[in-house]
């Protein structure tokens, strides 16, 4: 069975909820503390005892590297097919998937490959861990998948381009069946807590609050809807934006704007942003005063929760995979095959 790591930042969304909010604040400032080389560029998270593990972007070779707390490159390796990011685990080790395979990677960067018949999602996004230790997977044609590697039982399917679904505080899964099911909320055991049929076009990554909340998009119908804990309307946003926990409410990241709205949707600001928008690794991340760090063309934009400008750091113009909030102070990411983390000086 699985433990997720207790790292601060273990999988992209970083909690079971991918609610993309950290306990701790963030950097202040973007002073330098790190710069690695490293093969390639992709998305970062944390690992047991400080380290880093990437994985490539989309690459046919798929490169993952480790890197350890003080910058050094442990080791790469390189499977055919393109990684999906990383899981990382509490025994040092990490779980990705890579179009038909699941791949256990130990913390020696030993890969264990288990080939099943399924076409797994690839929209850069961790796969899921639950409480009790089983592995929550989800596939190009809907199925979403519960279990081990060798023994994964199939709950659905659910309509086609499934996202790995977020995990609620009952342990049930959390996901759009884009047309099918719609936003869906999920036993275990393959039970429906609710769905919304009605919602056929709702796609993407589901994020969760600490409520039970969550958020959804139709990108066809430009739109973000918000949902209580029973699957009812709380609000629609009349912007496509992949979401994060708030303590005012939700960051809100659509293409080229940042909103932060109220966990009803009222609007509290709205800003301009250089970004192209990933679906799936792209979140906006979020430290506990509510300060928003902001994937964006050359790097990172950091914004208070009163939505003043707080600091930027871009170099040329590519934008990074994700972002990772990796301790107190500290900001991590790849671009331009380098490691980068930026914190206090």
């Amino acid at each position: 069975m699985f433990k997720l790591s207790s790292s601060p930042w273990p999988r992209t969304g970083r909690t079971r909820a991918n609610s993309a909010l950290a306990p701790f604040p963030g950097p202040d400032s973007a002073t330098l503390l790190l710069r690695a080389n490293i093969r390639h560029s992709g998305v970062v998270v944390s690992t047991e005892g400080g380290g880093f593990l990437i994985a490539g972007d989309r690459d046919p070779e798929s490169p993952l590297t480790r890197v350890n707390a003080a910058g050094e490159v442990l080791w790469t390796r390189t499977h055919p097919g393109s990684w999906s990011a990383p899981a990382a685990m509490a025994d040092g080790s990490a779980v990705l998937t890579s179009v038909n395979h699941v791949v256990r990677v130990t913390a020696e960067g030993e890969l264990q490959v288990t080939e099943t018949r399924y076409q797994f999602d690839d929209s850069r996004v961790s796969p899921n861990v639950t409480e009790g230790g089983e592995l929550v997977l989800s596939t190009m044609h809907g199925e979403i998948l519960v279990g081990t590697p060798d023994a994964l039982r199939e709950l659905g399917p659910f309509g086609y381009d499934v996202l790995p679904p977020a995990i609620d505080g009952q342990g049930r899964l959390a996901f759009s069946g884009y047309y099918s099911t719609g936003p869906t909320r999920l036993s275990l055991e393959g039970e429906p807590a609710w769905t919304r049929p009605t919602m056929l076009e709702a796609e993407g990554l589901t994020v969760l609050n600490q409520h039970g909340e969550s958020t959804v998009h139709e990108l066809e119908a430009g739109c973000t809807h918000g949902l209580d804990a029973q699957g009812e309307t709380l609000f629609r946003l009349s912007e496509v934006a992949l979401c994060a926990e708030h303590p005012l409410g939700w960051a809100a990241l659509g293409e080229g704007k940042l909103l932060l709205i109220s966990r009803n949707g009222e609007v509290h600001w709205s800003r301009d942003i250089d970004n192209e928008l990933d679906w799936g690794s792209g979140q906006p991340a979020v430290d506990s005063r509510g300060v928003i760090y902001v994937p964006c063309l050359g790097g990172v934009v950091a914004w208070s929760a009163g939505g003043e400008l707080l600091w930027q750091h871009t170099d040329r113009q590519a934008q990074p995979s994700n972002l990772a909030l990796v301790g107190p102070g500290q900001i991590a990411f790849a671009l331009h095959r380098q490691l980068i983390v930026l914190g206090e000086g």
